[in-house]
């Protein structure tokens, strides 16, 4: 169920970049949350805040922050630089596709799905190989399904509530994090 997000997020960088006033401040309020994330994110994910490889072992927002910042510099006809994060080098091009794609959508899912299905086979084979072909098929179906969702009912304006909306999604995932981590230690897990 948790894949449904990532295209969820990714798709609403690219419309919320498209919509930003300053997209520097985006970036930035994108970065503190990177770092206010990181902190549930390895508790959640070690159940310490201490890794020995904490600069390739980072949150959903660092990709989110990096996705920015590539919309930014590719706006300034720059090169990207990409680091090692959650969702690895797939989730940037995935919000680029949002972006440059917004009114082409065969070539957007098609991009979409390449960089899924790579990220899930790159994932499985290499952390996760023995778990069997209905794991993979079943996080393709919740990728898949979390990217219908949001290019077929978003119809591109802003809701009621855009604070709200804005800030929510903000501060939900790290607050999701403390609370699957007090769940884990609650359950005995760590």
């Amino acid at each position: 169920m948790a894949l449904i997000a990532p295209p969820i997020f990714f798709f609403f960088i690219a419309e919320g970049f498209r919509y930003t006033h300053s997209p520097k401040k985006y970036a930035l309020r994108l970065l503190i949350f990177t770092a206010i994330t990181q902190i549930p994110f390895c508790l959640t994910a070690n159940g310490t805040l201490f890794t020995e490889d904490i600069i390739f072992y980072l949150n959903i927002f660092f990709t989110l922050f990096l996705g920015v910042v590539s919309l930014i510099i590719c706006n300034a006809d720059a090169v990207t630089v990409i680091f090692g994060a959650q969702w690895m080098i797939f989730g940037i091009p995935i919000m680029l596709s949002f972006y440059y794609f917004k009114d082409r959508p065969t070539i957007r899912l098609i991009c979409f799905s390449a960089c899924v299905t790579l990220n899930l086979l790159i994932s499985y084979l290499s952390f996760e190989p023995v778990l069997g072909l209905e794991y993979f098929v079943t996080d393709l179906f919740f990728l898949i399904f979390g990217y219908v969702i949001v290019t077929v009912f978003y119809n591109g304006e802003r809701g009621k509530y855009p604070k709200f909306s804005k800030w929510f999604f903000y501060i939900f995932y790290p607050v999701h994090l403390i609370v699957i981590y007090i769940g884990q230690l609650c359950s005995g897990t760590f």
